[in-house]
């Protein structure tokens, strides 16, 4: 969203949340995406998105939107993005490891690969 004020009030108060994280020195990032829908992001790196249904939602208190901008942080501070891409790739290493391994694996991944479904994506 390019409103001016609101994107100022969101950057201000997640930098002052952000300052007493767990990772005060990650160059943070807040924006707030022109989407009706109720949701916020994080990703790695400090970057905290939250849409503007969510915003409107929130806006009436600088508590409510303070715990939903720290909530983000959070995520960013314990590095929850990090460990599912993690778990996703050793996931599909395993995957790939039982496939070349298992004749009833290789079996159900051909079959699922008619639906353009792997046992990852199920997994």
């Amino acid at each position: 969203m390019r409103d001016e004020a609101i994107v100022k009030r969101v950057n201000l108060l997640g930098r002052a949340l952000a300052f007493y994280s767990a990772r005060p020195a990650l160059p943070w990032t807040f924006a707030v995406l022109d989407s009706p829908s109720v949701n916020g992001f994080s990703a790695p790196g400090g970057y905290v998105f939250i849409t503007r249904g969510l915003y409107d939602a929130v806006a009436a208190s600088d508590d409510a939107l303070a715990s939903v901008l720290a909530h983000e942080i959070a995520h960013i501070t314990e590095r929850h993005a990090l460990k599912i891409i993690a778990r996703a790739e050793f996931v599909s290493g395993t995957t790939t490891l039982a496939v070349k391994n298992s004749t009833a694996a290789g079996q159900v991944q051909s079959q699922l690969s008619q639906f353009d479904t792997g046992i990852a994506d199920l997994l």
